[in-house]
């Protein structure tokens, strides 16, 4: 029996060499790293000697034929006592994993070909297997290309066929993405991916679908790709329990990917890596490194007479020098978890009973949930074998189902198909279940669903499939036909390349630079004949189809195709069309005129009384004069502002411009018309325009008497809205007018309280209405007062109120109860009121401020002063009005209730 150690770098052809040895013995198994790496080996012996003769064994795949002679395994699933003629193991190196070194080191202590066994690594394993394994010999094999490094660049300029290299998903995900949109897209390969996802990403890479392969460092375990250049996006990793640096050896192993077989590679990093440092440069290309000097071990003879003593015999320590015992693994934790519980502690009474205990325990975690949640499941695993010897079918069914839905993004698909991981690993282990054949094929078909459903969402995700062809077209320099459908999209060789909206391209924005120029020269084969048409159909569409937006924006359905710019005059604006040169002069043209034809019209129907206003050759002096003032402010005036040209006008003039609708408001000159919704809105952005605003403010919503008083906005944006500021929020101004002149009839000096009516129009709460005061100049003077309720009076009869008459004149009988005083001690319920009186400021009379009633001087001792001197008061027989009634539905009908009661 001979033993080899084929030690060297990467490229060097060691596990090429281990097949063609194993196929020259009659019997052969092989362990390696990966189970994806096992795949690779399998199909690569399938395709040479036949699947009736080679086998896959791995955690969650079991392909055995009858006459299976070559065995291909993960390591840790390699058979026990086979007695094969050869045996190999892959990546002997990773005898130095904190993970997994110790399985790695007792296939190197024990496992042995009965005629052949190959070890297959790197160099800095030559001292340690020297050590252990005195017998083995040596046989250094040379990388068959060279490594360079070209230090750092962009990933926007990193060439095809180069693999970036990412050490969390995270990291994978935002690089393939960046590259999608610079390069049109990349394969995304994972350790986690199962090997059918794994396979189809690397089948785009490699038949030059994508130019980009975005990886963990899962690639540097033996994944032959056509690589060129290998970029480090980062130096650092998370090993598990911390972030720590790459050592030289890890990289060189990754690095090693870049030049396949005689040709040369490159490496080197991108991103936010920094530089590699010169002296692990030099190991990189020499293949240099620090020898292993220490081995992960754990002890591999069990004792399985109790829990106990398996859990000492886990825990053994080493007296050998080049050993070391490995770190708690995932199975030593769900023993220890599990050997807590008391139940778990009964039922492994026997030998036999804890040796599947800790067979349980092995089920890895792939889920990557917590401890005691991967023990529960286990414990659950265990109590079904323990009890039945076989795990419920219903239960297993159960928990297959949940995992079989293909819906989902690529994060819900890869949970998934780490859950089905854990059940295709359970329906591997011989007689855990009935009808083992089914489970497996059941557990398969998930995981193959689940696989293509994850392949297909990374392709979508990551791979712009237009860019791609496109690109091939490019490099090949073959003509590119464009087409465009009905709804305006724009296609060159079946890709999606932009849309027309309105009269404009849109490309899309995804494209590189170069990419660009050449789909809009290809485009325009079909832009220019689709413009000629679109102008035609709108210049002849009728005005409903075309509208202006709040911020001045002019739009054909829901393309905008203009907007309105600053004219000579206010109602003149002038439009701007939005047309793309590719276009030509005659349809920009066209558009124009047609947008102007629509905000001409628009102007002249939504401003009609305006425009007969301004019109009106009757109009003379004083009135034409204010008549171009309303014109000029668009309908809407706040007195203060001409109150003395107001004053100035005579009742001929004032009766010439109410023949115009015009309104002469205590606070506001309007034309109640144009306090409409529409003229309102056109009224808001011809004012904004010509105010040379950046941003429009909005109209307030329809309807609403009071709206809050809009911070911020341009002075003078209320009046052209239509409303009044004052205190926090805003009246309408016509309903202002209104509560003028329900305010004429009070007593403005000595105070008065709000009625119900006042609510009602305004549409405000108590608080509210004495904030709307105060900002209409008046004093709101709170207080409180009690509560006075209408009693109770119930309808009676002649012969009843006779009764009742009597008995109140009875002396009642004293009696032995007291009668409770409860009602005469309860608190009186309370209310609020406000008492608002005139607060003169300097300029109100001129602005617009109510004049408040009783205000002349009063003759000492006289009487107060009113219009027409000293009168007589009169009195009026007349019974007084009937209030109108409270609507129930009001929202402020129980505080309107509560003041008409006083």
């Amino acid at each position: 029996m001979t033993i080899t150690a084929v030690l060297g770098p990467t490229n060097t052809g060691k596990t090429h060499y281990a097949i063609e040895r194993m196929l020259a013995h009659k019997t052969g198994v092989i362990g390696l790293p990966l189970r994806l790496l096992a795949r690779e080996v399998y199909d690569r012996i399938v395709a040479i000697r036949g699947p009736s003769v080679v086998a896959l064994v791995t955690g969650e795949e079991r392909i055995v034929p009858p006459r299976a002679a070559y065995w291909v395994c993960t390591v840790e699933a390699m058979p026990d006592g086979m007695g094969c003629d050869f045996l190999a193991i892959d990546e002997i190196q990773l005898c130095a994993d904190l993970d997994r070194g110790h399985v790695f080191t007792d296939r190197l202590l024990h496992a042995r070909g009965l005629h052949e066994t190959l070890f297959l690594g790197a160099e800095t394993m030559r001292p340690a297997i020297a050590a252990l394994v005195p017998k083995a010999q040596f046989l250094k094999r040379e990388r068959f290309s060279t490594l360079t490094y070209t230090g750092s660049k962009k990933i926007s300029r990193l060439q095809p066929r180069t693999a970036i290299v990412g050490f969390s998903v995270d990291n994978v995900y935002a690089i393939a993405e960046l590259l999608r949109r610079q390069k049109g897209g990349a394969a995304v390969v994972m350790g986690a991916l199962s090997p059918r996802t794994r396979n189809a990403q690397v089948d785009m890479y490699q038949n030059g679908e994508v130019d980009f392969l975005v990886a963990t460092d899962a690639i540097g375990m033996g994944l032959n790709l056509d690589i060129n250049h290998v970029a480090f996006s980062s130096l650092t990793k998370f090993d598990g329990r911390r972030m720590r640096p790459l050592q030289p050896n890890e990289l060189a192993q990754i690095a090693g990917r870049a030049g396949r077989h005689m040709n040369n590679g490159t490496f080197g990093v991108t991103g936010e890596a920094g530089p590699i440092h010169e002296e692990v440069v030099t190991s990189i290309c020499d293949s240099r490194f620090i020898p292993v000097r220490k081995l992960q071990w754990r002890n591999s003879a069990l004792q399985m007479g109790t829990v106990d003593a398996l859990l000492r015999s886990l825990q053994d320590q080493t007296s050998n020098e080049w050993l070391t015992r490995v770190r708690d693994s995932d199975d030593l934790i769900a023993l220890k978890t599990l050997a807590e519980d008391a139940e778990v502690r009964a039922r492994a009474s026997n030998g036999a009973s804890v040796k599947l205990l800790w067979d349980v325990c092995r089920i890895p975690d792939f889920r990557g949930i917590s401890a005691a949640e991967h023990a529960s499941l286990l414990m659950q695993i265990y109590t079904f074998l323990h009890q039945s010897g076989r795990i419920s079918a219903d239960w297993m069914a159960r928990q297959v189902k949940r995992t079989d839905r293909v819906e989902g993004d690529i994060d819900t698909l890869s949970k998934r198909l780490a859950y089905i991981r854990t059940w295709t690993y359970v329906a591997q282990r011989s007689g855990w279940l009935d009808d083992m054949d089914h489970w497996r094929g059941e557990t398969r078909a998930v995981e193959d669903r689940l696989s293509d459903a994850l392949h297909e969402r990374l392709t979508q995700r990551f791979v712009d499939r237009r860019t791609s062809v496109l690109l091939r077209r490019l490099k090949q320099k073959e003509a590119l036909v464009a087409e465009i459908n009905d709804a305006g999209e724009i296609t060159v060789e079946g890709q999606l390349i932009g849309k027309i909206e309105g009269f404009r391209f849109q490309q899309d924005a995804s494209a590189t630079p170069d990419e660009a120029k050449t789909l809009r020269a290809a485009a325009l084969q079909v832009l220019a004949p689709e413009f000629h048409l679109r102008a035609d159909r709108f210049y002849n569409a009728p005005d409903t189809e075309i509208d202006f937006t709040e911020q001045g924006g002019l739009m054909w359905g829901t393309f905008a195709v203009g907007k309105l710019v600053t004219g000579s005059d206010a109602l003149k604006p002038q439009v701007q069309a939005f047309v793309d040169e590719e276009a030509g002069a005659d349809v920009a043209a066209k558009v124009q005129r047609r947008l102007q034809h629509f905000i001409d019209r628009k102007i002249t129907t939504l401003f009609e009384p305006l425009e007969n206003l301004k019109n009106d050759d009757a109009l003379q002096g004083l009135a034409k004069g204010f008549a171009f003032r309303m014109v000029e402010n668009m309908g809407v005036i706040p007195r203060g502002d001409v109150a003395g040209e107001v004053k100035d006008l005579d009742q001929d003039a004032r009766g010439a411009l109410r023949k115009h609708g015009i309104r002469f408001g205590q606070f506001t000159i309007f034309m109640p018309l144009l306090l409409k919704p529409a003229p309102t809105r056109l009224r808001l952005v011809l004012w904004s325009l010509a105010q040379n605003l950046q941003e429009f403010p909005e109209s307030p919503p329809a309807g609403l008497v009071t709206v809050p008083a809009a911070k911020g906005n341009p002075q003078g944006y209320h009046t052209m809205a239509g409303y009044r500021a004052a205190g926090e929020r805003a009246i309408r101004i016509d309903m202002l007018e209104r509560l003028a002149d329900m305010l004429r009839g009070q007593d403005t000096r000595a105070g008065f309280e709000a009625n119900p009516d006042m609510l009602s129009i305004t549409g405000m709460t108590l608080e509210q209405f004495a904030d709307l005061m105060q900002g209409l100049g008046y004093k709101a003077e709170k207080g409180e007062r009690v509560k006075v309720k209408a009693p109770a009076e119930p309808a009676k009869d002649a012969t009843t109120d006779a009764g009742e008459a009597q008995a109140e004149e009875a002396p009642v009988a004293p009696t032995d109860t007291a009668v409770p005083d409860a009602q005469e001690d309860a608190a009186p319920e309370m209310e609020v009121f406000y008492t608002f009186a005139w607060a003169p400021r300097g300029g109100n009379r001129g602005s617009g401020k109510p004049r408040p009633q009783g205000d002349k001087p009063r003759k000492k001792g006289g009487k107060p002063q009113g219009k027409g001197g000293n009168k007589a008061q009169k009195f009026s027989a007349k019974p007084a009005r009937k209030e109108k009634a409270i609507d129930p539905d009001n929202p402020f009908a129980a505080a309107l209730m509560g003041l008409k009661k006083d």
